[in-house]
């Protein structure tokens, strides 16, 4: 993709037992930053946003740890918007993150 200057950005969901418990479940999520990281390679992670929220058990379907309410979704959708305005994520047309410029 990069050599044909397609953009591309890695959206890494946030898993309810890791927010429960970052010192247990948290191992997967900071390997693959690290990957992504050391391959300069964009990505948006809305984990804070999650985190922040004292009602987070309602940002989830109830008995699934992975897959969002509508709540969550919005959740999804703030932190996507922010991405966007730091120029992580292409939702204005046009924009593209440094990482992965036009080629000429």
């Amino acid at each position: 993709m990069d050599r044909r200057g397609i953009y591309f950005v890695f959206v890494i969901f946030p898993e309810r037992n890791d927010l429960r418990d970052p010192e247990e479940f948290s191992l997967p999520r900071r390997s693959l930053l690290r990957i992504l990281g050391d391959l300069e390679i964009a990505y948006c992670d809305p984990y804070d946003a999650f985190a922040a929220r004292e009602d987070m058990e309602e940002l989830f379907l109830a008995r699934d740890s992975v897959h969002f309410t509508l709540e969550g979704h919005e959740v999804v959708r703030d932190a996507l918007l922010a991405c966007s305005e730091k120029g992580v994520v292409p939702l204005i047309p046009g924009r593209r993150h440094p990482l992965n410029p036009p080629r000429p």
